[in-house]
């Protein structure tokens, strides 16, 4: 009879911690330019900064712009998009 009831607590237990998995709220990131074609196609002009986002599709289609257009040819790197 404990064996049921041990396995069903398990059970329980085992869904109720997948259920609570880490949502992230901010989506993080940086980027630097090295050039001075990077520094003028990034609003407002900058070498380098931050950035956070809402969520992670957001933040990847500004570093794949920032990826295409400042950053192009090696003019720049950013960083991977984090959630926290």
């Amino acid at each position: 009879m404990k064996k049921p009831i041990a396995f069903t607590i398990l059970t329980l237990l085992t869904a109720c911690a997948q259920s609570q998995q880490h949502q992230s709220t901010a989506w993080d990131m940086s980027w630097k330019c090295y050039t001075n074609y990077c520094f003028q196609h990034v609003t407002p002009n900058s070498w380098g900064g931050n950035g956070s986002f809402t969520d992670q599709n957001t933040c990847l289609a500004w570093e794949t712009g920032f990826l295409n257009t400042a950053a192009a040819n090696g003019g720049g790197t950013v960083t991977a998009c984090t959630g926290n």
